[in-house]
């Protein structure tokens, strides 16, 4: 159907031409994403974009294949390509496509260091090392191995005063770890007070915890203690408070053990136990009377030399701090032991003559106790004879008897 001028002289033959259609360009580009180390990301396959107006008559990309090495949970941290490929939709062969990668970014996964909580005894040294600390966040089996520790309440100088203290972690070493943004947390390190023992004491300077000792009626001796536990060359000046002592005993009490009880001293660095002494009250004794030679209170005199068989008088006096003679409760009880050899030959001491004790006491006579000490039947040789008294001390001297 040729439309023009005068056509109708013509015999119009018609002959075809051709029209190619050519595909159509499109772009399909991957999506960008992100993930964290040690998770894996997942592709839906809907994860792109196409380039407004390209695709038309209605056509549709509905899913693109898409991988990338980054996406599996091991993929460290940085950027990884996401390849899209084989494009699925409606009449898609119409078009030339093209693809575009995106990209996948794999972040810092977050791992937390916490500090142990420790304690250490004031004076005490306390090495931290570069193993006492949690984990939080760790994946694929990577290792933080050591940490480095540091505390102002680790030296031995440090106070109970200054507590809680700070525990720093830093510098953590191990597998893995440039995939992390570490966050380090504190510890707390406390310092507990040391066992300090104060010990009230006669003579701190031996092993052994001695009795304080007075003379019925005198007033009460210095008391002193010993103590156990002090760090560092520190001493009493390192405490606070004034050292007292408590006791019953009174320069009007009688003959017994009293309890003596140090206090008022305190420290924050020690933990102060307190521990009793005693004050024992004892008879003054000035030693057995003649004829005994008692060494006690004749410096230089050799002991006494009896013959056996003889009746020996053992005697002395309990006097108050005064030097008044007093008498106790109850008798005083004799007893003997036999020691060894002695010297045969010395001279012998006379005796008067002396009634035979029939009990083991002596018998308080005219301001004096006595014990008519029969040595009839006995083996030659040293003996140590003894006054029991009522106040716990057991008085002494040494005997020889001769044949």
């Amino acid at each position: 159907e040729a439309v023009g001028a005068k056509l109708g002289n013509y015999n119009i033959h018609y002959v075809n031409g051709s029209l190619a259609v050519g595909s159509r360009t499109l772009t399909i580009t991957a999506d960008g994403r992100d993930k964290t180390y040690g998770d894996t990301a997942t592709f839906a396959g809907t994860e792109f974009t196409t380039v407004l107006g390209q695709l038309v008559n209605g056509d549709t990309v509905d899913s693109v294949t898409l991988t990338s090495d980054g996406a599996v949970a091991t993929a460290t941290v940085g950027p990884y390509d996401i390849t899209p490929s084989e494009a699925v939709g409606a009449k898609l062969g119409n078009y030339n496509i093209h693809y575009v990668n995106g990209s996948l970014a794999v972040g810092s996964r977050t791992l937390t260091i916490t500090a142990d909580g420790r304690d250490k005894t004031y004076g005490d040294t306390l090495t931290l090392g570069t193993t006492s600390f949690t984990t939080s966040g760790l994946v694929n089996g990577n290792t933080v191995t050591g940490v480095t520790l540091s505390s102002p309440g680790a030296a031995a100088s440090a106070t109970v005063a200054g507590n809680p203290y700070t525990i720093t972690p830093t510098v953590a070493v191990g597998t893995g770890l440039t995939n992390y943004a570490i966050s380090y947390a504190n510890g707390t390190l406390t310092v507990n007070p040391k066992p300090l023992t104060i010990t009230a004491d006669a003579d701190p300077t031996d092993a052994v915890i001695d009795h304080f000792t007075k003379v019925l009626g005198s007033p009460n001796p210095p008391f002193t203690v010993r103590y156990a536990g002090f760090v560092g060359g520190e001493d009493l000046s390192n405490l606070g408070g004034t050292l007292v002592f408590a006791t019953l005993a009174t320069t009007a009490s009688g003959i017994g053990h009293y309890t003596v009880t140090p206090q008022g001293l305190t420290s924050s660095n020690y933990a102060i136990s307190f521990v009793d002494g005693t004050l024992d009250i004892v008879y003054g004794w000035n030693g057995f009377l003649q004829p005994i030679n008692d060494t006690a209170h004749q410096t230089g005199v050799n002991e006494s030399k009896f013959k056996l068989g003889q009746t020996i008088p053992a005697k002395f006096v309990l006097t108050d701090t005064f030097g008044n003679v007093v008498q106790q409760s109850g008798n005083p009880t004799f007893s003997r032991t036999w020691r060894g050899a002695c010297d045969l030959n010395a001279a012998l001491d006379s005796v008067p003559s002396t009634s035979t004790s029939t009990d083991p006491e002596y018998k308080l006579t005219g301001g004096q106790y006595l014990y008519g000490w029969s040595t009839k039947g006995l083996t030659a040789g040293e003996y140590r004879v003894f006054a029991n008294l009522a106040d716990g001390t057991a008085r002494y001297v040494d005997i020889c008897l001769t044949k």
